[in-house]
């Protein structure tokens, strides 16, 4: 599992690879990732978006995909349940 260095961030010593990422390539890698794990654990997951979700952010792809990824996978690994919903939605601003 990837792990995000805080302290790297926080001393400035992690560079930041921003560029303009479509929603949709993050959300299609996170589909990638989880599908098979999900299905061998027989967990269902659901991705939804917002109408108001932009069509791309600035940003640094892989990091966002580490904050959004960890929690999702965690749960699908963790889980002692022989059917599951994960339900991940995600919403631009208000």
């Amino acid at each position: 599992m990837i792990s995000l260095d805080l302290s790297k961030i926080e001393s400035g010593k992690l560079e930041m690879q921003n560029d303009h990422v479509k929603i949709a390539d993050i959300l299609h890698d996170m589909e990638m990732l989880f599908t098979e794990v999900a299905r061998n654990k027989k967990i269902k997951y659901n991705i939804t978006t917002g109408k108001d979700l932009p069509k791309s952010i600035f940003t640094d792809k892989v990091r966002v995909e580490q904050v959004i990824k960890k929690p999702a996978f965690q749960c699908i690994l963790n889980s002692r349940l022989k059917t599951e919903t994960i339900d991940i939605n995600c919403r631009g601003r208000r």
